[in-house]
């Protein structure tokens, strides 16, 4: 043929430089042989110690250690040698070791780490539940139940009451009223949880003569008595009741909730003592189980309530005192920290893989330096311990760069306070987190160090010491390997995807939910009319007049007790004429005292009727809105605008008239975070039904006028600040909004490093196979060609990840199914993340090809 006499020009040159690399390779053989010779005569050097240590070898064996501190010393070398390679795969180490390390430092100090008390896996709380077969929250029992408790059962050692339901009280500060939460507790209260006072003693016998006794809260000790030891035996005026303080807690002490300012003794001059709602803290005796105990506290809360039917509905249940606090700190919080725990871990795995596909590309250049040490007497355990030690450099060195990424995301998560953590959950980089970085610092050099190591192991010393060094089988199993690799990362990173995707499509769906009222520009401020002067309805009326007549009239000022997002209640309603039973009987009715224009201030629709006016007062007939989901349950294909209902949440209930409804206000649910609810409301007028509890919401730029004229009025009448609506909104979605962000940024990281590992692999194809495109594009191979054949070495392993991935994410959303709201798997957030994989997957391939399309022949041949 006519190509023949080139196609045997380009053999001869072939040949030529066959020749040249083979010099060049003896050339390279004869320095490494020159570095094992120097490296000999180092060791020569240290020959005195080591037959100091053969006197002792008898006792304990050093050699291990001369072995490891010249494995050390050689990885160090070599470290400094190649500092690309080490920085990379340094930094891609502590990424994965950082953001595992602070994970952890929050589910230690959440999960794993116990209550700040004296022997804390023996206390308890005593809960009031639903009886089985139906779903509700845990609640406070009353009085009655926990004195039967401390009187009756054997099953604890001690037994005390507390509660945090008996709302605030009002502390005057000089000439400043502020509101305070002091939380009644039974004397042997300090005692269960077995913690002493700091400054004075906590509650005894003789604090039961006393009006009313107090141990004050470190924080409000130091915030507003200024640390003043002084304070003991000091009286505090709460409300109109003079109160002596007999201690100052610990700093270290806290208890449910983390506002509490002070305990208060719920002795026997406490106020309705027998009507508190109260939590049962105890503490088992040694060998009881919970399980013991909760049959013991079910058998008496029968007992108990036998007359009045209680027990056919509510039974009483025993629970850990750390598993509650951690579900009063956030119904999802476990689920949270567990999934947040989960998701690093596959960015660490993914980190792994890439550092593992990094070394094997090393070890192709060195594998003519590893058959020469095994040629010359290394054995091949020697060879794998050398690599190993190398790996764990390299993973020491991304454990101190992860632990300094730890600490800065620790001190940004503890300056943010993005979600709330149980008592006793301070988190910090502390003794058990380095314990676990250590251990993760081992982990990590077995995982990705141990393949290289193996694959070293497994070296053909005659096959690498000859010329060209590697064989086409050799090469392919090489290349098999990182592509497994590459898949692994792929798949792992689309499950993450997934993840963030259907937890920021639900984030995104509860924040777009039509909530029936209009939350921007919204402005709330919350008054308590407590004291001598606002004990009746028409006190607190005469309040509420003054306050109208000094704020501006209209639409934009309105008042009530209830605000959204934290509607709702446990009454029943019975629709007056009715044959029927009242249709709420399980108590699913909540009721709210509203002002005139409160529905209007809201931007709340009437759907039929009118609204509340100045006619709607104490003396008038008894009116009431109801909303659009108690006009549908009760009044099905009727209007009912003009009927009348009881509610019998209340005592003597009247006779009320329906005058209006409106749309529903959605509120959230206590048991389900991730759902907006419309429960079936009735609104009274405020002038009607007054309460000692008052929100005013204003719709205004500024609202800071409203504590202003309140306090002219009255100066003893606590205001709080005003808050934004939107905020009161955001705590709802706290922990949704921490999960999506934190599952999202998790799997940014993962595509990133599943893109390096894709093109770090296909980078190493193409330089590994750079004379081979040489001689096809010398031969009339088109550059369309070269790179659709680099395309489809990165785009196999990327499909078949993807699809490994999307069969585990299915999977992965039946787990988190309790934290999505209305979202599906085939969401187009979740389709937008996949294709955002894709493409940073295509960019990753579409640079090794494109440098595989320019290769030069000549010079490519000329390096063979």
């Amino acid at each position: 043929p006519a190509c023949f006499p080139e196609r045997c020009h380009i053999l001869k040159l072939l040949f030529r430089f066959r020749r040249e690399r083979f010099e060049e390779d003896l050339a390279e053989e004869m320095r490494l042989h020159q570095e094992l010779r120097a490296e000999r005569s180092e060791r020569r050097q240290f020959g005195n110690m080591t037959a100091l240590r053969e006197a002792s070898r008898d006792a304990w064996n050093w050699g291990w250690i001369d072995e490891l501190c010249q494995n050390a010393r050689y990885a160090w070398r070599l470290t400094k040698k190649s500092p690309g390679f080490t920085t990379v795969a340094a930094l891609t180490l502590a990424l994965g070791i950082g953001a595992n390390t602070a994970v952890f430092s929050i589910l230690e100090a959440v999960l794993l780490r116990p209550l700040p008390y004296r022997d804390p896996g023996r206390l308890v709380v005593i809960w009031d539940v639903l009886s089985k077969g139906k779903e509700g929250a845990p609640i406070f029992a009353s009085y009655g139940d926990f004195e039967q408790f401390e009187k009756y059962a054997r099953s604890f050692s001690n037994v005390s009451a507390a509660t945090w339901a008996s709302g605030g009280r009002v502390w005057k500060n000089g000439t400043k009223a502020v509101s305070v939460l002091p939380e009644p507790v039974t004397i042997g209260f300090f005692g269960t949880l077995g913690v002493r006072a700091e400054l004075g003693r906590t509650f005894n016998r003789s604090d039961t003569q006393r009006g009313c006794a107090l141990v004050l809260s470190h924080d409000f000790w130091m915030a507003k008595m200024n640390g003043n030891r002084a304070v003991l035996n000091r009286t505090l005026a709460l409300d109109d009741t003079l109160c002596d303080v007999v201690g100052v807690m610990p700093a270290s002490f806290s208890f449910y909730p983390r506002v509490t300012a002070m305990w208060m003794l719920a002795g026997p001059n406490y106020k309705n003592r027998e009507k508190l709602m109260v939590g049962t803290f105890a503490r088992l005796k040694p060998g009881v189980t919970r399980a013991q105990a909760t049959e013991e506290v079910k058998e008496l809360h029968r007992r108990l309530h036998a007359a009045d039917g209680q027990e056919k509905n509510i039974e009483s249940a025993v629970f850990g005192l750390q598993d509650e606090f951690t579900f009063l700190a956030g119904r999802t919080l476990r689920t949270t920290v567990w999934l947040m725990a989960g998701a690093v871990f596959l960015v660490l795995l993914i980190a792994c893989v890439n550092v593992a596909n990094l070394l094997l590309g090393r070890s192709l250049v060195r594998e003519r330096e590893l058959a020469v040490r095994a040629a010359i007497g290394s054995g091949r355990a020697r060879l794998v311990w050398q690599l190993l030690t190398e790996a764990l450099l390299l993973a020491v060195l991304g454990s101190v760069g992860g632990l300094a990424l730890a600490w800065g995301a620790i001190r940004w998560f503890n300056h943010l306070a993005p979600i709330e953590l149980p008592v006793g959950a301070d988190v910090a980089i502390n003794v058990p987190v380095i314990v676990f970085s250590s251990v993760m610092t081992l982990g990590t050099t077995l995982l990705f160090g141990l393949l290289p190591a193996w694959r070293a192991a497994k070296l053909d010393v005659n096959q690498a010491l000859k010329a060209g060094g590697r064989s086409a089988r050799q090469q392919a199993s090489r290349q098999t390997i990182a592509r497994v690799l590459v898949t692994a990362e792929v798949m792992l990173s689309v499950v993450l995807l997934v993840g963030a995707g259907l937890l920021t499509t639900s984030l995104m769906r509860l924040g777009n939910t039509p909530l029936g009222f209009d939350p921007r520009g919204l402005w709330v401020t919350d008054v308590t009319l407590q004291g001598s002067q606002y004990t009746n309805d028409a006190q607190r009326v005469h309040f509420f007049d003054e306050v109208t007549r000094r704020l501006p009239p209209g639409p934009n000022q309105a008042f009530a007790i209830q605000l959204p997002p934290y509607l709702g209640g446990n009454g029943t309603v019975e629709v007056v004429g009715s044959k029927s039973k009242p249709l709420a009987g399980s108590g699913d009715a909540g009721s709210d005292s509203v002002s005139p224009f409160y529905f209007a201030t809201m931007r709340t629709r009437m759907l039929s009727g009118r609204d509340f006016d100045e006619r709607d007062r104490a003396g008038s007939t008894p009116v009431a809105i109801v909303n659009a989901a108690l006009a549908r349950e009760y009044f099905p294909g009727r209007n009912p605008v003009g009927q009348q209902i009881r509610l019998g949440s209340v005592e003597h209930p009247p006779i009320l008239t329906i005058v209006g409804v409106v749309e529903d206000q959605k509120h959230t649910e206590l048991m389900h975070e991730m759902s907006w609810l419309g429960t079936p409301m009735v609104y009274r007028p405020y002038l009607q039904e007054p309460d000692v509890h008052l929100s005013v919401v204003t719709r205004a730029a500024d609202s800071s006028h409203v504590p202003r004229q309140i306090a002219a009025i009255d100066r003893n009448v606590p205001v709080s600040e005003a808050e934004k609506m939107e905020t009161r909104l955001a705590v709802t979605s706290a922990f949704a909004r921490f999960r999506a962000a934190l599952v999202g940024a998790f799997a940014v990281t993962a595509i990133l490093l599943a893109a390096i590992g894709l093109h770090g692999v296909l980078a190493q194809f193409v330089s590994q196979r750079t004379p081979e495109f040489g001689v096809r594009m010398a031969i009339g191979a088109q550059t369309l060609d070269v790179f659709l054949l680099v395309a489809k070495q990165g785009g196999g392993p990327v499909a078949a990840g993807l699809l490994a991935g999307l069969a585990a994410a299915l999977g992965l959303k039946r787990v988190i199914a309790n934290l999505l709201y209305e979202t599906q798997a085939a969401d187009p957030v979740v389709m937008a993340a996949i294709m955002l994989l894709l493409c940073v997957a295509g960019l990753a391939i579409v640079l090794p090809a494109r440098r595989a399309t320019q290769v030069d022949p000549a010079v490519a041949l000329r390096n063979e």
